[in-house]
């Protein structure tokens, strides 16, 4: 399969133009859909009902578009990552399907956590997805069969479209989608698969713009190898970074909780939160936070020792690496300069799964409750040994060593993660946004580019870069649908953002979707979507049909005028 691959990127320059195709057209760009996350939430029949509340506005979305076209050209729609959460699937196979389909019998780790990522069952949770998303793949077709382009790239929940058969199934879906089992005149079923490209890593139009979903830079959710992230020792499955981890054994686990926009929680926040949840539940998020633990220890552990095989994986990464370069004809070791700026997976150095895990931190807490302990003991038997020293001064001196006990913890505390951080190569941070700020800046400069855009950190914005050539980083936020509708107002609140590319301007564009007005609102920095709480559930009732007609009210309205 990996052969494959790399006999496809080595086609040349011919294949990598038409692969790219079409670099005159404007580019809209999204990112982090996580379309299928609530499937630990919600029954399937549940699901299945409010399905088309969570795809309501994405639809409406491409609705719009696919009427208001820049200079009457076709839109390329560029889905940056994390498009389909596979990880978040919790899906489980009936045993009448399992029995009818040979070779997929699932574990029992798998019946607890969900399937595993290998191929066959990375195609099943995609077709269960476009099950309960009906609606959301007819209006993709839809935008298709008007003639618009659909380039996908994987990100770090998606990283599934590694293999080629879910591609394959994906475009499957969306034909089967427009076409069904009929001959529909006038949209050719070839051309219409044509017009959906998936890109291994980036899309990119040189000397204008770069754009990649960004995970590589954050070492919770990065692949050690990215055009070919598959474990050293079991090549048949997919790599699972820390963030994969702790969605799979936690988050998964525990109904309502959310691990969007929690990289900036502190232990505090932590801790404010757990203190909600009740004594039982919080005893079994202990329970669980011991499991996750337990699986990234043994899966770090894992990963290091395949040392023969990763280091051959290694190789392998890199031969794909100059052939993607020569399939966009960029400068021999360019894309080998992009590799080096990934940080690499905490799960690779022992240092840093230290610093996660936070056993330095523990260890220093139990010896110092220990010491403690004895204190208050010792004090007790002191205070009661009325032949060593009075009762006041027994008490005075058990404060005192309580209050000794407690600054040598904070201070161990301290200690402890200035030692680990020193030792693993500095801090570990989970603040994602600083990080691609950072790498954003050296991939303009690499690739002499304009525009940078990336998704990941679900925090739009747009900056310019350094330097004496106008050089910008823009961020698309996230697509993920708000907990109730914002106030519609001059300035937009609604935490749905994206980017629009325009080939004749060389700009590129940061809009709001306004899910109260079903259009696109200039985004506004000084507006905080964070006052809303940005989690993709229940939106209002609408009636989709309605909306629909009030788009196309709107737009006939538009003409009159």
């Amino acid at each position: 399969m990996r052969v494959r691959t790399l006999r496809e990127l080595r086609r040349g320059r011919l294949k990598g133009r038409k692969a790219q195709g079409g670099r005159d057209l404007a580019l809209l760009i999204c990112s982090d859909f996580h379309v299928g996350e609530y499937s630990k939430d919600l029954e399937r029949i549940a699901y299945v009902k409010q399905a088309h509340r969570f795809d309501r506005e994405f639809c409406a979305f491409l609705e719009y578009y696919a009427v208001h076209r820049q200079a009457e050209q076709p839109w390329r729609l560029i889905l940056n990552g994390d498009f389909i959460d596979f990880i978040a699937v919790t899906f489980q196979p009936s045993a009448e399907e399992v029995a009818s389909q040979g070779g997929f019998d699932y574990s029992a780790d798998e019946a607890r956590f969900g399937l595993d990522n290998t191929s066959p069952k990375c195609v099943w949770k995609l077709e269960r997805i476009a099950e309960r998303h009906a609606t959301l793949f007819v209006y993709l077709a839809d935008f298709v069969a008007r003639g618009n382009h659909i380039a996908l790239l994987y990100g770090n929940h998606d990283v599934e479209f590694y293999w080629p058969a879910v591609q394959q199934r994906f475009v499957d879906l969306v034909v089967d989608a427009y076409f069904g089992a009929e001959r529909v005149d006038g949209v050719d079923p070839d051309a219409f698969r044509a017009r959906i490209r998936f890109h291994p890593w980036f899309y990119y139009v040189p000397g204008e713009i770069y754009i990649e979903h960004g995970n590589q830079y954050d070492e919770f959710s990065s692949f050690e190898n990215r055009l070919l992230p598959l474990m050293p020792h079991a090549q048949a499955a997919l790599a699972m970074p820390i963030s994969h981890q702790v969605i799979r054994y936690f988050v998964n686990q525990y109904r309502g909780f959310r691990s969007h926009d929690k990289d900036a929680w502190t232990l505090k926040d932590y801790l404010h939160w757990l203190r909600g949840q009740g004594w039982q539940n919080t005893l079994h998020i202990g329970l669980l936070y011991g499991t996750l633990f337990t699986r990234i220890w043994a899966y770090a552990r894992t990963f290091r020792e395949a040392s023969p095989e990763l280091t051959a994986l290694q190789d392998e990464n890199t031969r794909c690496l100059e052939a993607l370069e020569i399939s966009h004809e960029m400068r021999a070791g360019t894309l080998k300069t992009l590799n080096a700026l990934r940080r690499r997976p905490v799960e690779m150095e022992w240092g840093k799964t230290l610093q996660l895990s936070a056993v330095d931190k523990y260890f220093l807490v139990l010896l110092l409750g220990s010491g403690l302990l004895t204190v208050l003991v010792g004090g007790f038997f002191f205070d009661v040994s009325r032949d060593l020293a009075p009762t006041q001064v027994g008490s005075a001196l058990r404060l005192l060593a309580f209050a000794v006990v407690l600054l040598l913890g904070v201070v161990g505390w301290q200690v402890a993660s200035w030692v680990t951080a020193l030792f693993a190569g500095g801090r570990l941070s989970t603040a994602v946004a600083p990080k691609l700020d950072a790498a954003a800046a050296e991939i303009a400069r690499t690739l002499d580019v304009k525009h940078v855009v990336m998704g990941h950190s679900h925090r739009p914005g747009q900056v310019r870069l350094a330097g004496q050539k106008p050089r910008f980083y823009t961020n698309t936020g996230a697509w993920l649908a708000p907990r109730k509708r914002e106030r519609h107002d001059p300035d937009c609140r609604s935490p749905i953002c994206y980017g629009i590319y325009e080939p004749q301007t060389g700009m590129v564009s940061l809009y709001r979707w306004c899910t109260r007005e079903m259009a696109p609102v200039p985004f506004s920095a000084g507006v905080r979507a964070e006052s809303l709480e940005s989690e993709r559930i229940h939106p209002a009732e609408v009636d989709p049909e309605d909306l629909l007609a009030g788009l196309r009210a709107r737009e006939a309205r538009r003409r009159r005028g």
